[in-house]
């Protein structure tokens, strides 16, 4: 019995042995059977994506790539259509200065007319000598202003004036200003056929640095030509060389790099809205860029009293003398930056000399001579700053008070204003 029982035993621990063998034999293979399910499904669906990894997420490279790549095309159009913006931008900034500089054109085209004037027979030649430059319309009486020295000199005063339509007039000089190159002509033919449009002035006290000048005229003879530029500077002061050897100051001049050539003298500086600001007369020779014109300002001071009168007289204190230099004021003992204007020379019985002012000694360790150093209580810092003061805010035989350093003391004098002498 004992021996039956215990082979029963070994037999059911047998059954039992190979029974779980089996269900561990089944658990891994299900087990291996859902992870490669799984993973397939995994792949599969990471493949549908266009972004492909291997079953054990070992390879990522490929799908970040392509990301990367449409990131990169993405950007890239956004670049594209940026830069396009700017052109179209840049190209409609363009097209509406381009309008409105024709524009501007078209306002002005029939103000400016062509000037040639006959200055007579070449001496020893039956040929005439002529000139040309521009001018342009004042008011609808035939009124044209230009430059002194387009006209000067001519055959009897008479310029011949050719509008924009190629209809030529004669006129007359009825008034010159030598001091500020201007000159008035007026129409003395019938023009009332003629379409007369008078320019319209601005403030040239307002022009900014920078500022967008337009120049029309006739240079070379090409007529009604525009250029176009900026304001480099204002408030220029010109010394030039008279008729008679005298050197004579243009003042509160305009430069600007506007193109500006022979002929074109005479003609309108314009600013963006079609308004005179200057009439330009001329460049520096040799240079570039370097061009000039008399602020409209000027003009309409001087240019009413050349109708009327056929002459401007401008103020005058009567001396001679030059802005003061650091050197100058450290020979005189004076701090370097000291500023005022010396005087060289004064006219016998002019306004400064009728105060007692004393002129600078021209020798070596000569005495000092008395310096400029206010108008009226205006600072005055150079050349510039007095004869500028003089022409845009007094006329002759007006009270002004001169403030001079004499010696370290300042001192106030009152005298009167005289005319410059004709030339």
């Amino acid at each position: 019995m004992m021996k039956t029982n215990n082979n029963n035993e070994n037999n059911n621990m047998a059954i039992r042995g190979r029974r779980r063998s089996f269900i561990l034999f089944t658990l891994n293979f299900t087990l291996l059977l859902t992870t490669i399910t799984f993973n397939y499904l995994f792949y599969e669906n990471d493949s549908n994506n266009s972004n492909t990894r291997y079953v054990f997420g070992q390879q990522q490279q490929l799908g970040q790539q392509q990301q990367q790549g449409i990131a990169s095309t993405e950007n890239q159009t956004s670049i594209q259509q940026q830069q396009q913006n700017s052109n179209n931008s840049f190209n409609n900034v363009l097209a509406q200065e381009s309008k409105a500089l024709n524009n501007i054109f078209k306002k002005v085209g029939d103000s400016v007319v062509e000037l040639l004037v006959d200055f007579g027979k070449v001496p020893g030649s039956q040929y005439h000598l002529f000139g040309s430059g521009s001018g342009f319309i004042y008011n609808t009486e035939g009124y044209v202003i230009t430059n002194n020295h387009v006209v000067n000199g001519s055959i009897g005063g008479r310029v011949d004036v050719t509008f924009n339509d190629q209809n030529t007039y004669t006129a007359k000089v009825v008034g010159t200003d030598v001091y500020d190159d201007i000159a008035v002509l007026q129409i003395i033919d019938d023009f009332s056929q003629e379409h007369v449009v008078p320019l319209t002035f601005a403030n040239s006290s307002k022009l900014d640095i920078g500022q967008i000048v337009i120049a029309v005229g006739n240079p070379s003879g090409l007529r009604n030509t525009m250029t176009m530029g900026i304001v480099s500077q204002v408030g220029r002061l010109l010394p030039s060389i008279n008729a008679s050897g005298g050197i004579i100051a243009q003042t509160d001049v305009i430069q600007t790099d506007a193109a500006i050539n022979h002929g074109n003298s005479g003609g309108p500086l314009l600013n963006v809205d079609g308004q005179v600001v200057g009439m330009t007369f001329g460049g520096e020779r040799n240079a570039t860029g370097l061009n000039f014109a008399i602020p409209s300002n000027l003009l309409l001071r001087i240019v009413p009293a050349l109708i009327q009168t056929g002459h401007y007289d401008h103020p005058s204190l009567g001396f001679s003398g030059a802005s003061l230099t650091p050197i100058d004021a450290e020979n005189m003992g004076l701090p370097r930056s000291f500023k005022g204007v010396m005087i060289f020379s004064v006219t016998t019985g002019g306004p400064l000399d009728k105060v007692g002012i004393k002129p600078q000694d021209p020798n070596p360790g000569g005495y000092r001579g008395d310096i400029i150093e206010k108008v009226d209580g205006h600072t005055v810092k150079n050349m510039e700053d007095l004869l500028v003061y003089l022409e845009e805010h007094k006329s002759p035989g007006q009270n002004i008070t001169i403030t001079i350093d004499r010696n370290g003391q300042q001192t106030d004098l009152n005298t009167i204003l005289q005319a410059r002498p004709k030339l």
